[in-house]
Order: structure tokens, then C-alpha cells, then sequence
């Protein structure tokens, strides 16, 4: 009995199967050595085809990602520490404790700035919750202060870009 180039004896009744496969993969590769012009129309087949299902794709080189987060921002320029956390940060933090969705309500207060940052729970819809967030601080009275500036109230995303 012959053995392959490794030594090791083929199994009984591979001998055809394999000599079959070997048999078709030359006549495949004589078909496309002589029939070149056939094997040049089915390889700019395979190319534009290729080409042409990979232009519909909507690649996205970074995703955009939700972070689960509303943010309002209150400037409040020539305000003191003091006055910024009396005036805007208590109130907004206050009236946005207990809305639905939120996991955290943290506020810090800057001289000139208030930043309120509210965690969004993982299931919750973070545009329902901005939109919550948006409607409770415009029914807060007399708000913002005469010198503050209007609130921005913003989802945190990082945006990504599409290619």
C-alpha cells in the first residue's frame, strides 16, 4: 500500500474519494487555463459585485454611545460661589430629585457656573428622561436669575462618525 508524503497509510476507501476530488480541482483549473477569457468575466463578476455590496454598507467607524446621562449647565457670569449655589444649583438639584428614570442627581457649583448631572438607570429612555429634565427646570419660578444666562440642558453622547 502506498503512503502519502507523511508516512501515514490512507484509510481504507479514500484512495477514489481522494483521487475524485484531485481529478475535478484539474479539470477546474485546465478549464480556466484554457478558457481564459471566461475565467477574466467570472473574476470582474466577483469584483464588482463585491464593490457594489460594500458601497450599501453603513460603516461606522465609532458609534455613537449613550452615557446614560442628562446634564444641565447654568452660567451665571460675575456670580460668586455662593451666590451660584444658593440661587441655581439648590433649586435645580431639588426639583429634579425623584424623576423617573433617574438613578443620581450630583450637582457642583463654580464661580460663574452651575452643573447639575443627572444619571440616567440603565433601562430608562435617556430622551424621556431630558425631556423630564427639560420641562422641570422650565417650571421652576423666577428661573434663571435676572443675570444668569438661559439653561442648557443636554444628553451626554460621544458621537461617533460615519464614513
Amino acid at each position: 500500500m502506498m503512503s502519502d508524503a507523511s508516512g501515514a497509510e490512507p484509510a481504507p476507501g479514500a484512495g477514489a474519494a481522494e483521487a475524485d476530488a484531485r481529478g475535478a480541482a484539474t479539470r477546474l483549473i485546465a478549464s480556466v487555463v484554457n478558457n481564459r477569457v471566461a475565467a477574466i468575466l467570472l473574476m470582474v463578476l466577483v469584483l464588482g459585485g463585491g464593490i457594489f455590496a460594500t458601497s450599501g454598507l453603513n460603516r461606522q467607524l465609532l458609534p455613537n454611545v449613550d452615557l446614560k446621562q442628562v446634564v444641565v449647565t447654568v452660567p451665571y457670569p460675575g456670580a460668586n460661589l455662593d451666590e451660584v449655589d444658593a440661587s441655581i444649583t439648590r433649586r435645580v438639584e431639588e426639583r429634579l430629585q425623584g424623576i423617573e428614570g433617574a438613578s443620581r442627581v450630583t450637582a457642583r457649583s463654580v464661580a460663574g457656573t452651575s452643573t447639575v448631572v443627572v444619571d440616567v438607570e440603565p433601562l430608562a429612555d435617556t430622551a424621556q428622561v431630558l425631556e423630564d429634565v427639560r420641562a422641570a427646570v422650565d417650571r421652576i419660578e423666577a428661573f434663571p436669575p435676572p443675570d444668569a444666562e438661559q439653561p442648557q440642558v443636554v444628553a451626554g453622547t460621544l458621537r461617533g462618525c460615519r464614513r
